[in-house]
């Protein structure tokens, strides 16, 4: 049985759903397990079992037909947010808020770093726990970075024995915070790359994002990696997305796709967008994630000649698609409506909006948003679900939907795209027209994790900050067509 979480190609098809076109339109709620915290980790599906995980550092098992709940346990305490739907200052993220993964019986899922105190004097270094899935009992927990304000939201990948993590920081949020406040703050998290041992937890090979190439500075900071990985065994080569830096000096490789050596960590090539506009200031500007969602892996025909390829979507509304070999540029695409990107307005493709794939057809979100300034999630009033051919590059159909996506992907199963968003709207799409196939409205709550799908239901957890408009109830919820 192929696992969604253990997909080297970072495909979010659902291989196992029964969900379809035909029966779409029956999706109810099932059942809910109400939580005081966010949930934004993607979750695991193991036998009969649903895993997930919260903002409050708590982990659960739970029975995936009726929502019983079979065991939770407290692993940290992050910092405390004044309710369960909103971040602590100075941060964006809180507890166990990245999505992890299952190999054979073991859970290892990482931290956002951060601890009870004082916004300023709680950092505290990410670290990657590996939890026995039939008890919950913590097999090892080791810390990941050495920076203070060093945090993994990326969903990790797994291949050959060896766990890649990805490695950003808090550190914008803090600055922010710290200027807003009088008070002087300076950047010191690195984006990085660590291959673990899934044996032991032991580290295999590190890289720093932020000085890859042999012109960048060693007191870079940023260039974080917020999404999933791809790996390609043909190419030999590891594919992520990077942020952008902390503050000066830039580096060469923020902003950029990067491709490394899945074995040892060398760099081979990246691709770097335009990031001009979004340098930092000493006004601790907060600036978003760029290449936040994950790449994928596919072939593209130029002049009916076949080039391996791969793609990802940018935080400034297009996806690109690139030579997966030599890194260059094939094609963009425009995936967003409004002024062009040289206006101030443009699109802005959420962190964590990995696209899906099937038969050759790419689909995803993308809000229509403002960039050219620190995005006001709140005034993102629509989304762009879209399906591209991926060996031409030409977009086939796009349709417009109420509300802006967070950090969360859809999911295609068998003809039908399955969206949520922060207003709380599920909505299936016809993978062939666009058309809407279903739409149903959660109360009171907004989809906060991508969504899972497996027989005749689908699972996904709720709450999205209020101070970014979301709604108050969090949970995960189980719906299902029978």
């Amino acid at each position: 049985m192929k696992y969604i979480d253990l997909d080297i190609t970072n495909n979010v098809f659902a291989e196992t759903s029964l969900i379809n076109s035909g029966n779409v339109r029956n999706l109810r709620l099932k059942w809910l397990i109400k939580t005081k915290y966010i949930i934004t980790g993607t979750p695991i599906i193991r036998g009969n079992f649903v895993y997930f995980s919260d903002w409050g550092g708590n982990i659960y098992c739970v029975n995936k037909y009726n929502g019983e709940l079979k065991w939770k346990h407290h692993l940290y305490t992050p910092p405390a947010p004044a309710s369960g739907n909103e971040f602590a200052a100075p941060y964006l993220w809180n507890g166990l808020a990245g999505s992890g993964l299952i190999i054979n019986s073991i859970w290892y899922l990482a931290s956002c770093g951060g601890q009870p105190g004082s916004p300023l004097k709680n950092g505290s270094p990410a670290k990657l726990y590996a939890i026995d899935i039939n008890n919950g009992s913590m097999i090892f927990c080791n810390t990941i970075t050495d920076s203070e304000w060093g945090t993994s939201i990326a969903k990790p990948l797994y291949f050959d024995g060896l766990i890649y993590l990805g490695i950003c920081g808090t550190d914008q949020r803090a600055k922010a915070w710290a200027y807003s406040h009088g008070v002087v703050f300076k950047s010191q998290t690195k984006g990085m790359v660590i291959a673990i041992k899934a044996s032991n937890g032991m580290t295999a090979w590190s890289v720093n994002t932020s000085c890859l190439l042999p012109e960048d500075l060693p007191n870079s900071t940023g260039a974080g990696i917020y999404s999933s990985f791809t790996l390609c065994p043909k190419t030999g080569m590891l594919y992520f997305g990077t942020g952008a830096n902390y503050g000066p000096p830039i580096s060469s490789t923020s902003d950029s796709l990067v491709a490394l050596n899945y074995k040892k960590g060398d760099y081979i090539w990246h691709y770097k967008v335009n990031s001009s506009a979004l340098l930092s200031t000493a006004s601790g500007r907060i600036i978003e994630d760029y290449f936040a969602p994950g790449p994928q892996v596919f072939d593209f025909y130029k002049e009916e000649d076949r080039v391996p390829a791969i793609g990802i979507a940018s935080n400034d509304g297009y996806y690109y698609i690139l030579n997966r070999v030599t890194g260059l540029l094939l094609k963009k695409i425009k995936l967003y409506i409004g002024k062009s990107p040289d206006t101030t307005t443009s699109g802005y493709a959420n962190a964590g909006g990995t696209p899906g794939i099937l038969d050759g057809k790419i689909y995803i979100a993308c809000n229509n948003g403002i960039l050219g300034g620190p995005p006001d999630y709140k005034k993102i009033k629509s989304t762009s679900v879209s399906c591209i051919d991926a060996s031409t590059s030409s977009l086939l159909w796009l349709q417009v939907q109420d509300g802006f996506i967070w950090n969360n992907a859809g999911v295609l199963c068998n003809d039908l795209y399955l969206v949520g968003n922060i207003n709380g709207n599920l909505i299936a799409y016809d993978t062939k027209t666009g058309d809407l196939l279903s739409y149903n409205k959660i109360y009171n709550a907004s989809v906060a994790s991508s969504i899972l799908a497996d027989e005749y239901s689908i699972y996904f957890g709720c709450g999205v900050p209020e101070q970014l408009g979301g709604r108050p109830l969090c949970g995960l919820y189980c719906y299902s067509v029978r």
